[in-house]
């Protein structure tokens, strides 16, 4: 029998387990699951891992991937890493059909850790509202990996003008004046256009893709216990510390500092 595709068939969640942030520390061990209790979605934080699944299926997740584990699924895990850090959310989809694994593309997928983040929050709040809207932010996640596996893309031009816009937010993402005008001009187009081909190509507008970098740029400087919270903004290009902090709970659920408090 054929296994369904979460992607080609729209299925329903019927339920949420667990959300769970996990670390691993088996470097180059070999891990068995026979037969997993649940579907799950999982966001590697950090680290590198290989799956292999029966029937000779297998692919190898390294750090901003997001991959599928189905329920009753037999499968290894060989970490690579010294450490391997993921965010995983096991929920049941109401169909008994069995379903294979997937491997998502990360290069479409430029602002779903933000989302992993929030639901891991939002779930593990004690607010009377968190199930619904952890429910919410998981249907957010299924739909958006639906959408950037079956988006059409752009010709070779395009993907290559967009490619420089993208490695410009990449690199210049620092300035807290940057702005969709200055990169429209990057690649002599209008803003208008040029939210249409970004969003085309990735799958997020231009300034959401530029605001997910500054996050994950600044999620990595507050590691550091000798920067403070403004330091760690200012160097991601937030124009001030109240604006980080405002954005930092909006897309990620908590407040910055209750984060750093976490790590």
């Amino acid at each position: 029998m054929d296994k369904k595709n979460i992607i080609l068939n729209n299925l329903c969640i019927s339920g949420i387990i667990s959300v769970i942030k996990n670390n691993n520390r088996h470097h180059h061990k070999l891990l068995t699951v026979n037969g997993r209790h649940s579907d799950a979605f999982v966001y590697v934080i950090e680290g590198s891992c290989s799956y292999r699944f029966e029937k000779g299926t297998e692919f190898t997740v390294n750090t901003g991937d997001v991959f599928y584990l189905p329920h009753g699924s037999v499968y290894t895990m060989f970490i690579h890493t010294e450490d391997y850090k993921f965010i995983f959310c096991d929920f049941e989809f109401n169909d008994p059909e069995p379903r294979g694994a997937v491997l998502f593309s990360n290069r479409s997928l430029k602002n779903i850790d933000t989302l992993f983040w929030k639901l891991l929050n939002r779930y593990r709040s004690h607010a009377g509202n968190r199930y619904t809207e952890s429910m919410s932010i998981l249907y957010g996640i299924y739909s958006q990996l639906k959408e950037n596996s079956d988006r059409s893309y752009l010709d070779k031009n395009k993907k290559d003008d967009m490619a420089r816009v993208k490695s410009y937010i990449d690199e210049a993402f620092g300035k807290s004046e940057l702005s969709v005008s200055e990169l429209a001009q990057t690649i002599g187009v209008s803003e208008v256009y040029l939210r249409k081909l970004f969003k085309a190509e990735y799958g997020i507008s231009p300034i959401k893709y530029l605001t997910s970098v500054r996050l994950k740029n600044a999620m990595k400087l507050m590691k550091y216990p000798f920067l403070t919270l403004e330091e760690c903004a200012t160097e991601s290009g937030f124009s001030s510390l109240q604006y980080f902090c405002r954005i930092f709970k909006k897309e990620i659920g908590i407040s910055p500092g209750k984060y750093r408090n976490e790590l």
